[in-house]
């Protein structure tokens, strides 16, 4: 299909209309549709978006893989709540004007290097910007953020940055960051619990500075640290995971008091002796390290699982 013509002949009650995996490259009368709340057009040939006029009730739109370039001259609904651009060709958010009702914005997976033009709306929770080319990323965001994901960019640093308080999903994972520095580490509010980091430059847990205060877990791996001594993590995290880090040895590290799992697999540990584990611990992990001996290992009394 490579048209869609006389739309004004669909059923007036329509609410949902998917036109996905199709070849069209033209959709006129689409604003007649005055029941639309959900318009998918993904996987089209649609390589303007110049000229569209969508329904005003729409209120979730996808725009996926389409090739788009540019999203200069898409007018959107002013009720719309959701917008995926994700999987196309864009290096900019120029002129791209969005709703205050919206509350997710999916940019994944395009060829944007700043997203510094785009103002973002009071009300968005989702913002996803997986899989492009963002050297920096300054944008003072809302406190309504509730999940963001910026990995698999070129971030280097992220200084002085700002926390969402009501974020609970934070991914940087896989990106050329060097420096972590949280801004309201240490504000009672965060809701942050879990957050962890994959393939990233840093090469010392300093770098991260201060660590959220309240968190519950944390992961690392696959980075070059080699070390987790004097580091002081939060007084509250039951969950450490440091995998693939290069770690040699365990002299040093002070462990939360209240840590009750702790995973180091596909490190370089050849030595457990006279480590003193949290009392609290209730499974450890060290599988793939390079043991000779298990002499001398103090083993904490509730320990339930060792791998």
């Amino acid at each position: 299909m490579s048209s869609v013509e006389r739309l004004k002949n669909f059923p007036p009650a329509l609410n949902f209309l998917i036109l996905s995996y199709n070849n069209l490259a033209s959709i006129d009368e689409l604003n007649l549709l005055l029941g639309l709340t959900s318009l998918d057009l993904e996987h089209n040939n649609l390589v303007s978006v110049k000229g569209l006029r969508l329904p005003p009730t729409l209120i979730s739109l996808s725009l996926k893989s389409k090739g788009l370039v540019s999203v200069k001259g898409l007018e959107l609904p002013p009720a719309l709540t959701s917008l995926n651009l994700c999987h196309n060709d864009l290096v900019s958010v120029d002129g791209l004007d969005l709703p205050p009702t919206l509350t997710s914005l999916d940019l994944s997976s395009n060829s944007l290097v700043s997203v510094k033009e785009l103002d973002l709306p009071p009300a968005l929770t989702h913002l996803y910007s997986r899989g492009n080319k963002l050297q920096r990323f300054s944008k003072i965001l809302s406190e309504s953020i509730q999940s963001l994901n910026l990995g698999y960019n070129r971030l280097k640093k992220m200084v002085n940055f700002h926390f969402p308080v009501n974020c609970t999903k934070l991914e940087l994972s896989d990106n050329t960051l060097q420096k972590l520095q949280i801004s309201n580490a240490h504000d009672p509010n965060l809701k942050l619990r879990d957050f962890c980091l994959s393939s990233v430059a840093i090469t010392t847990l300093r770098d991260i500075f201060p660590f959220p205060q309240y968190l519950t877990s944390f992961s690392i791996c696959n980075t070059n640290i080699g070390s987790l001594s004097r580091i002081l993590f939060p007084t509250g995290l039951t969950r450490l995971c440091a995998s693939n880090i290069k770690v040699t040895s365990l002299e040093n590290v002070e462990f939360p008091p209240r840590l009750e799992e702790l995973s180091l697999p596909k490190n370089q540990i050849s030595s457990l002796a006279n480590i003193c584990f949290s009392d609290s611990l209730l499974e450890l992990e060290l599988n793939g390290n390079k043991f000779t001996s298990i002499n001398a290992i103090k083993l904490p009394p509730k320990l339930k699982k060792l791998d």
